[in-house]
């Protein structure tokens, strides 16, 4: 089974007034401050162990960030455990594992995202068949880093006006090396030119090094 619990839900969008809310939009204002004295754009997010409310900070966060009126990306780079797309909805980013998973989506919705990843004979299949040309052919940050795709391809709307998505990608057996490669400073590079902050949702620190890894790179 797995070991961590189903994510909270995005409090910044349906409980603005609650306390939690408030909190996120406090550390919003301590980052801004941070970022426009030395600017940091590029924000690691992680934890010391699972379970710990990492990746509902980084999604919190982002849109917190986002209404203020910044242009976010979030970056799903928990490759072991990526869980920061299913905060968002699936209906608005068919390439998103849950939304996959759960055979979710319209043939229609398959057909656009289907087209927009280039899949050929997209026009002759039927709805299981987009399902898994699209399920076999997902898109986010692994396929970037191994030069497959590129970032047009990749973004998801997150429904959040100024915040995007970067999802996870299809899964490698090593993210360690994969994080490590010399492309994730070459994408960051891209990226700053594309958002004004960066949130990196990154795995626990004392579990796996994958974090340690892209602390060099974060602000």
């Amino acid at each position: 089974r797995s070991r961590w619990r189903r994510p909270s839900r995005l409090v910044t969008l349906d409980q603005p007034d609650s306390a939690a809310a408030q909190a996120y939009g406090a550390l919003r204002t301590a980052i801004h401050f941070a970022a426009a004295a030395e600017r940091r754009k590029v924000i690691l997010v992680t934890s010391a162990s699972y379970e710990e409310g990492k990746t509902a900070t980084a999604a919190n966060l982002g849109v917190a960030l986002a209404q203020s009126g910044s242009q976010v990306l979030l970056v799903s780079a928990d490759l072991r455990r990526p869980i920061l797309e299913s905060f968002f909805n699936p209906d608005s980013a068919l390439g998103l594992r849950g939304a996959l998973r759960s055979g979710g989506g319209t043939k229609e919705q398959l057909y656009a995202e289907a087209k927009r990843r280039g899949i050929q004979g997209r026009s002759k299949m039927s709805k299981a068949q987009l399902q898994r040309a699209v399920a076999s052919n997902r898109l986010g940050l692994t396929s970037l880093l191994h030069g497959e795709d590129s970032f047009e391809r990749v973004m998801i709307e997150t429904g959040v006006p100024g915040l995007k998505l970067l999802p996870a990608g299809p899964s490698t057996p090593n993210p360690s090396i994969v994080l490590g490669s010399d492309r994730v400073a070459l994408l960051l590079e891209d990226m700053k030119l594309r958002a004004d902050l960066i949130l990196i949702d990154a795995p626990p620190v004392l579990p796996v090094p994958d974090s340690t890894i892209l602390a060099v790179h974060s602000d």
